[in-house]
């Protein structure tokens, strides 16, 4: 049975976030504009659903010290929502 939903989930998903099979961390992708970085999001989306569901988290990159927030924050968030 998946996991709930809820909002402490979340947070507890960025606060100590690790990849896991129901979640992904991608560093900041051009959904608009780049077909490669489209390509790189829809393989993740895939992955989750063959797995029965999950999160993706963009603007994360995973390091040898773990999970950090990456450069190259855009400017604008207009293209990112749910």
């Amino acid at each position: 049975m998946p996991q709930e939903i809820t909002r402490e989930r979340l947070a507890d998903l960025l606060i100590d976030p690790r990849e896991d099979l129901d979640f992904e961390v991608k560093n900041w992708l051009n959904l608009q504009g780049s077909n490669e970085d489209k390509a790189t999001f829809a393989k993740a989306v895939l992955a989750l659903a063959n797995h029965g569901g999950g999160f993706i988290a963009l603007g994360l990159l995973e390091t040898d010290v773990g999970i950090v927030e990456a450069e190259g924050r855009p400017a604008t968030l207009d293209g990112y929502s749910q």
